[in-house]
């Protein structure tokens, strides 16, 4: 039977679709080995009726082949040369006929021709507990607490094997930005509305840590729940949190007394709270005013900051933010 090896698209479609293993173990391949690869609607055709990924994804499937004249363009397949890489390109087996390309590699692959902001949204994606909705399944909602697809030193590890620097260079610089266990889309958007530098359109603020284990947990003893996170970002020498209040779980009974609890712990520790609310974030002007305060808590001078609505931080908001928010 053919084998369908897929691109970083219809790859990362899979991962949020959760068509994925998590953790993942991947088998790295050769570029020469990839045996009995399928190419072009004959082999593709006959997949259909035993694969349960193919139809899954929408057409034409963007697959990998070994070299040019391997490619068998067609409106149901649509074929690119695998790039080289030291060792292998590292695949994930999803049923018998059909492997995916590993999540570094998809992470890698995919930011070669992607604005900074949307290849860092796209690690913190891979790198923490959620996935968000597939681009064919808007219909899906995000999917909290999965573990975690990859993580910072594994596509670390990943970047190192690429021959052809144009191949890795652009994941190298949104990496910067990336850090583990973000556990939700707004956390991520507020991390790169915060500390994108000035020339994509933001403020360039430091970057903070990602729910730091704070001394909190010391403080509370035994009586530390291990499911409560303290510190969605966190300013340790600033000892300032920021922490993101979505609005997903304020029905739920007890939400509102837990909340004000953490809060209290980590004041208790001589820190300071910045709760970030879904309005705050939305409302540009009261976002710089957020912005401003982080600023004084960071020591950095006002002529540091730059502030006000550019063309750029348009643009970034209306990457970032959902669609249905306005600036």
């Amino acid at each position: 039977m053919k084998t369908v090896y897929l691109t970083e698209n219809p790859s990362l479609e899979l991962m949020r679709l959760g068509a994925y293993p998590r953790p993942s173990a991947p088998s790295t391949l050769a570029i020469g080995e990839l045996a009995c690869r399928a190419r072009g609607v004959r082999d593709i055709r006959p997949l259909l009726r035993v694969s349960s990924i193919l139809p899954l994804l929408p057409l034409p499937y963007r697959i990998f082949v070994p070299a040019k004249a391997d490619r068998r363009p067609s409106k149901l397949v649509n074929c690119q040369v695998i790039p080289p890489v030291r060792g292998g390109v590292d695949f994930i087996e999803l049923d018998e006929c059909c492997k995916g390309l590993s999540p570094e590699m998809t992470y890698i692959l995919f930011c070669r021709a992607k604005p900074l902001a949307l290849r860092a949204q796209l690690g913190l994606e891979l790198c923490g507990t959620y996935a968000t909705a597939p681009e064919h399944y808007p219909e899906m909602a995000t999917q909290y607490d999965p573990e975690p697809l990859t993580n910072v030193s594994s596509i670390t590890a990943a970047l190192e094997r690429f021959v052809r620097e144009p191949d890795s260079i652009a994941a190298r610089q949104a990496l910067h930005y990336v850090q583990n266990k973000s556990a939700s889309p707004m956390e991520s958007a507020l991390l790169l509305l915060l500390c994108l530098p000035p020339a994509e359109g933001e403020y360039g603020l430091p970057i903070p840590e990602r729910n730091a284990d704070l001394p909190i947990i010391a403080y509370l003893g035994q009586q530390h729940d291990e499911k409560t996170r303290y510190g969605d970002l966190v300013y340790r020498e600033a000892q300032l949190v920021l922490e993101y209040q979505s609005l997903l779980y304020h029905d739920e009974p007890g939400s509102k007394h837990a909340d004000e609890d953490r809060r209290d712990d980590i004041e208790a520790m001589g820190y300071t709270v910045m709760f970030i609310t879904p309005e705050r974030l939305q409302d540009f002007d009261c976002f710089e005013g957020i912005v401003q305060r982080i600023a004084h808590h960071l020591g950095l001078a006002p002529a540091c900051v730059p502030l006000g609505l550019t063309p750029e931080k348009r643009s970034l908001r209306r990457l970032l933010l959902p669609a249905s928010w306005n600036v």
